[in-house]
C-alpha cells in the first residue's frame, strides 16, 4: 500500500483519494502508528496546521522511517519536518502564503517529469525553509526563485505545495511521478484486497464465534459477507424495528438468503411502536429507539458469543477528527451494537 501519515491537514483525506484515483491502494495512519504499517511501498507525510517549531508539534520516528527503505514524500508540514530531520532549519515566514503560485521545475527532475516549464500550484503555509541541509538538491522554485521542492537523499522528496488539490493544475502528475519512483508500488486489485481481508479475519477470529449486527446497508452487509467467506462461526442478527420502508425487512432477508448467510431476524416492530406511542419530540424518539434497539439486540446475542463485529465505511473513518479517528486496521470485533 501507499501509507499517508496524517499531520492534521484539511487536505489529508484528499491525498488518499487521489492515490486511489491513480490506481493504487492507500490508507491513512497517525504518526504513532508508523511501526504498525504493513508492507508500505511508499510513504507520504501530509501537511498540517501546526508549526514544526512549536513545542509538542507532531513528530515522526525518523530513524525507523529511514530503516523502511521506501520512497518518502513530505508535503508542506511534512517537507518542513523532513528538513529538520536532515539537519536543516525552518523559520517563521514574514507572511502566511495561501493561494496560487507558480512552480518552475528544475531540468531533469524525475518528480516533475512531463510537466510544463511553469505550472500553477496551491500554497498554504506560514513557515519556510531558511537553511537547507548539506547535499540537499533544489528540484523546483517559484517565480521569485524561492525553493518549493527539495530532495535530500535518493527517494526522499519534499514539496511546499499541495499536489492533491485541483488548484495545483498538474498535481496528479506529481503524485504519479512519485509513485513511479517506488519500485514496489503495484496497481491495486480489489481481488487481492479481499483475499487479504479474509486472511486477516481468519487470523483474528480463529475458532471463536462472532456476532454481526446487520441492517441491510452496504457496510454491515459487506462485513457479514466477508465473515461468511472467511468461514468463521458467524451469528448475523437483523433487528426489524418496523421503522423501515415498506417490505424492506423482507428484502433484507431475501438478500442474505441469496448470499447463503443464515440470518437471525428479530421482528420487534410492535415493541418499537408501543415505546414510541404518544412521543412527539424527535430527540426523545431517537433515544428511545437507540436504547430499545440495544436491549433487543443483546438479548438475541446470547452469552456464549465472544466477539462482536462492526462494519464501517471508509468515508465515516476519514471524516472523523484525527484525534478521534479509529486506528487503521482491518474489520475486527469491537464493542458496538449497530
Amino acid at each position: 500500500m501507499i501509507a499517508v501519515i496524517d499531520f492534521g491537514s484539511q487536505y489529508t483525506q484528499l491525498i488518499v483519494r487521489r492515490i486511489r484515483e491513480l490506481g493504487y491502494f492507500s490508507k491513512l495512519f497517525q504518526p504513532a502508528e508508523l511501526r504498525e504499517i504493513p508492507k508500505a511501498a511508499a510513504i507520504i507525510l501530509s501537511g498540517g496546521p501546526r508549526s514544526v517549531r512549536e513545542e509538542g508539534a507532531p513528530d515522526i520516528d525518523f530513524e525507523y522511517l529511514r530503516s523502511l527503505g521506501v520512497p518518502v514524500l513530505g508535503i508542506c508540514y511534512g517537507m518542513q519536518l523532513l528538513t529538520q530531520k536532515f539537519g536543516g532549519e525552518v523559520s517563521a515566514g514574514t507572511t502566511r502564503e495561501y493561494g496560487p503560485a507558480k512552480l518552475r521545475p528544475a531540468e531533469g527532475a524525475a518528480l516533475f517529469k512531463g510537466m510544463s516549464p511553469e505550472s500553477q500550484i496551491w500554497m498554504s503555509h506560514s513557515d519556510t525553509v531558511t537553511q537547507r541541509p548539506d547535499g540537499c538538491q533544489i528540484l523546483g522554485t517559484n517565480r521569485d526563485g524561492v525553493p518549493v521542492a527539495l530532495q535530500w537523499d535518493e527517494g526522499w522528496f519534499g514539496i511546499q505545495f499541495h499536489p492533491e488539490v485541483s488548484h495545483s493544475h498538474e498535481g496528479m502528475t506529481v503524485l504519479r511521478n512519485f509513485l513511479e519512483l517506488a519500485p514496489d508500488a503495484e496497481p491495486f486489485r480489489i481481488e487481492s484486497f479481499k483475499e487479504e481481508l479474509i486472511k486477516q479475519i481468519q487470523d483474528e477470529v480463529g475458532d471463536r464465534e462472532v456476532v454481526c449486527g446487520v441492517s441491510g446497508g452496504v457496510d454491515s452487509t459487506v462485513l457479514a459477507a466477508l465473515l461468511h467467506e472467511a468461514g468463521v462461526k458467524l451469528h448475523a442478527i437483523f433487528v426489524d424495528t418496523g421503522l423501515m420502508r415498506k417490505d424492506e425487512a423482507a428484502e433484507v432477508e431475501d438478500q442474505f438468503r441469496e448470499l447463503g448467510i443464515d440470518l437471525h431476524t428479530v421482528h420487534a416492530g410492535p415493541r418499537f411502536m408501543a415505546a414510541l406511542d404518544g412521543v412527539g419530540d424527535p430527540e426523545q424518539k431517537r433515544k428511545i429507539i437507540g436504547e430499545l434497539f440495544i436491549d433487543i439486540f443483546f438479548s438475541a446475542v446470547g452469552s456464549h458469543i465472544e466477539l462482536l463485529a462492526q462494519g464501517t465505511l471508509y468515508p465515516d473513518v476519514i471524516e472523523s477528527p484525527a484525534e478521534h479517528r479509529p486506528r487503521s486496521r482491518p474489520p475486527q470485533p469491537v464493542p458496538h451494537p449497530s
